[in-house]
């Protein structure tokens, strides 16, 4: 699924290098949890796995495709229809509904339209019921009007539907206190494990990591890290 070598990646030419990793594989299907703490290059690297940003060198391989092979809007393709994100800030559209919300990335990407299923808007009905949100009581609200804690479970909606191949998710229960992050992520687990995806979870909150196949911490694989 996931393949990258020797990369090496600083935001302005005479900065420190904030990632050098010789090599990380994720295999398809793999449930990988990714700690470390602020600053350490978590979100820099899930920015670099979805194509959002460029290494200045090595390789960056998604379902066998050379990222930096990719340019505009081949790659805005490719990452509308293979990859579901789960910002930590959300990134909801604050003047659209929740299922509206949930229905953009079928907007964007014809490939996630169509394994929606038939109906994509009752796909959203059911990914939002699922994750234990009233979709009657709040479907006519514009997302601005919601929790946090329910914000972000529309973001998981959406980083789901058309069951992206990889799901990014960067600090997603950041939002939620202690039940509802442990309810949160089960529902997540179930989803991905339903739709076949591969996961890279990203957090800071060590008590996450057993529900995962496997972890590794940033300081293990980035030699740019500090704390290493």
């Amino acid at each position: 699924m996931i393949r990258l070598a020797d990369i090496r990646f600083r935001w302005r030419s005479r900065d420190p290098l904030v990632l050098d990793i010789p090599e990380l594989a994720v295999d398809s299907g793999e449930k990988l949890f990714v700690r470390g703490p602020s600053g350490g290059g978590k979100t820099t690297l899930l920015n670099l796995l979805g194509g959002v940003i460029e290494p200045e060198a090595g390789t960056v391989s998604i379902l066998g495709t050379e990222m930096a092979g990719l340019r505009g809007g081949t790659r805005d393709a490719f990452r509308a229809g293979h990859i579901g994100f789960v910002f930590q800030m959300f990134n909801l559209v604050p003047y659209l509904p929740l299922i509206d919300n949930v229905l953009l990335p079928c907007r964007f990407s014809a490939r996630r339209r169509e394994r929606a299923g038939a109906h994509p808007e009752a796909e959203a009905r059911r990914l939002l019921t699922h994750m234990e949100l009233p979709v009657e009581r709040l479907a006519g609200r514009p997302v601005s009007g919601l929790s946090q804690g329910e914000q972000q479970r529309v973001a998981a909606a959406r980083a789901l539907i058309g069951t992206p191949e990889l799901v990014i998710a960067d600090e997603p229960t950041s939002a939620l206190d202690e039940d509802a992050r442990e309810a949160f992520l089960s529902l997540l687990m179930e989803e991905v494990d339903k739709a076949g995806s591969t996961l890279i979870f990203v957090s800071h909150d060590a008590r996450l990591e057993p529900a995962f196949g496997r972890s590794i911490a940033m300081a293990e694989i980035n030699r740019a890290t500090p704390e290493r």
